[in-house]
């Protein structure tokens, strides 16, 4: 399964975000011209600018399999492997959303769940693992995040199919 995204920041968040970093940009590099600035300063503020806009622009929740396990990222905050087997069911369910942009409610090690997400999700895909921890991971709706498990399932299938 090639990586897929369940659910991303709005793209009216990404643009604006975007236009006003390009625009302070703008300012910095008509600055630099002028002499009114070091260089060197400009240069190091405009590189951290651009991956800041970049990390911004490609943030989501993401999932991905291989023949034995599932990856669940929000990057860069949040990478969770999960092996099928450590995996007792998945799940898609309505959730209440997060009250920023993205970022995680909860904890696996405190509480023993988690909910990670991008952009206001209200639905997610849960997986509840053997050892009672319950993953949540918002999805953009609940047909897509049917649509991920049933390709998850298969691969657990398939999984557990090559053990046997």
């Amino acid at each position: 399964m090639e990586k897929v995204y369940g659910n991303r920041i709005p793209s009216a968040y990404r643009w604006t975000v975007g236009l006003l970093v390009a625009m302070s940009l703008i300012f910095l590099v008509t600055v630099t011209f002028s002499g009114l600035v070091n260089p060197l300063p400009s240069v190091i503020l405009t590189i951290i600018c651009l991956v800041f806009v970049i990390i911004y622009w490609r943030a989501g929740t993401t999932v991905s399999a291989n023949s034995n396990s599932v990856q669940l990222q929000l990057p860069p905050l949040w990478r969770k492997t999960i092996q099928f087997e450590e995996i007792r069911s998945i799940a898609v369910e309505p959730i209440k959303p997060l009250e920023r942009e993205w970022g995680n409610r909860g904890s696996l090690k405190r509480g023993g769940e988690i909910f990670i997400d991008a952009g206001q999700s209200t639905s997610c895909l849960a997986f509840y693992l053997i050892d009672r921890k319950v993953i949540r991971i918002g999805v953009s709706s609940l047909k897509r995040g049917q649509e991920i498990a049933n390709v998850l399932e298969s691969h657990r299938e398939k999984s557990s199919t090559v053990v046997n």
